[in-house]
């Protein structure tokens, strides 16, 4: 009853209606925004949280291309000197605080200091 914001009781009939309005108001499509740009979304255009991309709700389809290129990017190169990855890759230490992986050089030259 707190969410219908009435005091008191209802008859059966009463009680029917305001279940139904309740019912039909959460039913209605939300008009949901893009979690980068603000921008307003349509049910077509859309893509779901990705767990990958760190995002937390729906967005455009433009700012999740941008978001999938700059994880690619982050996962395809190294993070300190931007050189590709080949196959084997270097996870850093959780000490040294680096988001991404490097390669054999970098990787050498942090654990040597």
């Amino acid at each position: 009853m707190d969410e219908w914001t009435i005091n008191g009781f209802l008859c059966g009939d009463c009680h029917l209606d305001k279940m139904k309005e309740f019912y039909i108001e959460g039913k209605k499509p939300k008009v949901e925004n893009c979690e980068l740009c603000g921008k307003n979304l349509e049910s077509r255009d859309t893509y779901e949280l990705h767990k990958g991309l760190n995002l937390s709700s729906r967005v455009c389809a433009e700012c999740f291309e941008i978001k999938r290129k700059e994880v690619d990017k982050k996962l395809e190169n190294c993070i300190t000197c931007g050189k590709k990855l080949g196959f084997f890759r270097y996870n850093p230490r959780r000490e040294w605080n680096i988001d991404g992986q490097l390669c054999r050089k970098c990787w050498s030259s942090h654990n040597m200091k």
